[in-house]
């Protein structure tokens, strides 16, 4: 799961087409998500027609409603109406652009476009947040849609329906994880803040929702098979309590809650939980990745996920010469945080641009269809080239390893005991990793070590137990003790400056507290507890000073 800040929505309008099965040929329309979408009574599709594409362009771009009036993100009006901007902008986008001739590049029409919508841009228009299947699942994908063409070459159309039908099924788990990723993000990410902020002044509030477009995808930009979910989440939001407070003005997002690695750990966590809850109720095997971060579909072999991960292949061969260059520097290995960056660098300087589909109506039902085939029939000889299984082959190879192997089809929770042990070694990588950490770190570490669990239990409710045990000291002999901020809740409404809210809670006035930090005693040193004055202390020094209940939360096995 990644997070980026995002400049042009054509980007996924332009390969919205009208086969929903392979990129060659167009992708499906995104569709509205949110409880701010809702809010503005957007719903269904976008980018199937002209008219809801305009509308998504006009709302992330110009802060135009779908109503056609302007929201109020500024509180003061601006020197230019945006509904008269939207126009300038639009028509200086297509004169540049016509003057370019028919044979105009994609890429030089987005530049383009670019350059124009900068001139005016004073803010991020949306965040682009991406959920990415297990490469096994989205070969699946692929071998279904193989059968069923080898069914439908075979006059077996009921058969090659009904496996159209399952891979259906499968993407659907996909978007359910970009579902549940959206969720937890809008339950923790959606904070805008209110009035001028500065030393003494300024709040935190909670938003009432995000409003988002998902764009369900298929293949990478090295044309091999990919699932994964584009979640464009507009840069604006309106107070969860306007009703009450009177205040309906759209203002931008906290990014720091959405861009931060802490607090996307927790969503990918709950994003690979609700995927792989959903594949298990298709009955399908999992099998844990060696790294942790994620469930494979089992049967599909290793060398069959390596010949179709030419894109990956290529990310890591540039990112061995980069390892190397940072130990010559800082003498060590880097750790988990500066290897994503790194690998993140070499994604973004070695991407190419994604084939997309005609434009302007040139391209006709046949130019779909036969440009589908052809992505299908360069995936099945890639099977047959690298002398790995065949596509076709993949759903019974799944059906088989669950045979053999009953573990990856469990009927039973786990017991107590290897719940235990997950909640411990969890603690301990957290720990490991970071010298305080949250409930987003601790949920990230609970779903690299958890098992696989029945098809018929809540996945994420599961973690979400788990972290709760683990924090509230349920677990022995771990240690963990809660540092910040002051867990009681405080009301807030009688103060009237930031500076008065963070000198009593370590905290700007906000509904809703931040992340707590958590560490444990075997990390031998704690930073400034928020609730009072710079205060340190070392187990090694003695016994814990005697310091207000509320700062310190302790479980059994703690000093």
């Amino acid at each position: 799961m990644t997070v980026a800040t995002g400049f042009d929505v054509d980007y996924y309008l332009d390969q919205v087409g009208a086969d929903y099965y392979l990129t060659a040929a167009g992708e499906p329309p995104g569709i509205w998500a949110g409880q701010g979408a809702a809010a503005l009574g957007l719903r269904g599709q976008v980018g199937g027609d002209k008219a809801s594409a305009k509308a998504m362009r006009a709302l992330f771009h110009y802060g135009i409603g779908p109503d056609g009036v302007p929201l109020a993100s500024r509180q003061r009006a601006p020197k230019y109406p945006p509904r008269v901007v939207y126009a300038q902008v639009e028509e200086a986008i297509a004169r540049r652009v016509a003057a370019l001739g028919r044979f105009a590049m994609p890429e030089e029409r987005r530049e383009i476009r670019l350059q124009e919508r900068a001139r005016m841009r004073t803010s991020t228009p949306y965040y682009d947040m991406t959920f990415s299947a297990e490469k096994s699942v989205s070969l699946l994908y692929a071998g279904l849609l193989a059968a069923a063409q080898q069914a439908r070459d075979q006059g077996d159309e009921r058969e090659a329906e009904r496996l159209r039908a399952e891979a259906g099924r499968v993407e659907a788990a996909v978007m359910a994880g970009a579902d549940r990723m959206l969720e937890v993000a809008g339950q923790r990410g959606a904070i805008v803040r209110t009035g001028h902020h500065s030393a003494s002044s300024g709040a935190f509030r909670d938003a009432e929702g995000f409003v988002a477009v998902k764009f369900l995808q298929h293949t990478s930009r090295a044309d091999d098979p990919q699932l994964h979910v584009q979640v464009t989440v507009l840069n604006k939001a309106q107070r969860a309590d306007k009703g009450d407070s009177g205040d309906g003005k759209w203002r931008a997002l906290d990014g720091r809650q959405l861009m931060t690695s802490g607090p996307r750990l927790g969503f990918a966590a709950h994003a690979g939980a609700a995927e792989a809850q959903s594949l298990a109720r298709l009955g399908l095997p999992l099998v844990k990745r060696e790294d942790g971060n994620g469930f494979e579909i089992g049967g599909v072999e290793p060398e069959t996920i390596a010949a179709y991960s030419s894109r990956a292949a290529q990310i890591e061969e540039q990112l061995a010469g980069l390892l190397i260059e940072y130990r010559q520097i800082y003498g060590r290995a880097p750790d988990r945080a500066a290897l994503y960056k790194l690998r993140k660098r070499v994604t973004l300087e070695t991407r190419t641009a994604k084939a997309r589909p005609k434009q302007g109506g040139t391209e006709t039902q046949e130019d779909r269809a036969r440009a589908a085939e052809e992505t299908l029939a360069g995936w099945i000889r890639k099977a047959r080239d690298a002398s790995v299984q065949e596509l076709a082959s993949l759903r019974a190879a799944a059906g088989a390893y669950a045979l053999q192997h009953p573990e990856a089809v469990p009927r039973r929770l786990p017991g107590a005991v290897e719940r235990n042990r997950v909640i411990r070694a969890a603690i301990a990588e957290a720990q490991r990793q970071h010298p305080t950490w949250t409930r987003a770190h601790l949920e990230w570490e609970l779903y690299r070590q958890m098992p696989v669990l029945p098809a018929a239990a809540d996945w994420c409710a599961y973690l979400d137990a788990m972290a709760d045990d683990a924090l509230a000291g349920r677990i022995p002999d771990t240690g963990v003790i809660r540092i910040a901020p002051v867990p009681d809740l405080v009301d807030v409404s009688s103060w009237t400056t930031a500076r008065t809210a963070r000198r009593c809670t370590g905290r700007r006035v906000r509904n809703g507290s931040p992340p707590p930090r958590t560490s444990t005693p075997r990390n031998g040193s704690w930073r400034r507890p928020p609730g009072g004055p710079c205060r340190s202390w070392s187990p090694r020094a003695g016994p814990r000073p005697r310091w207000p209940a509320p700062t310190w939360i302790r479980s059994s096995g703690g000093p």
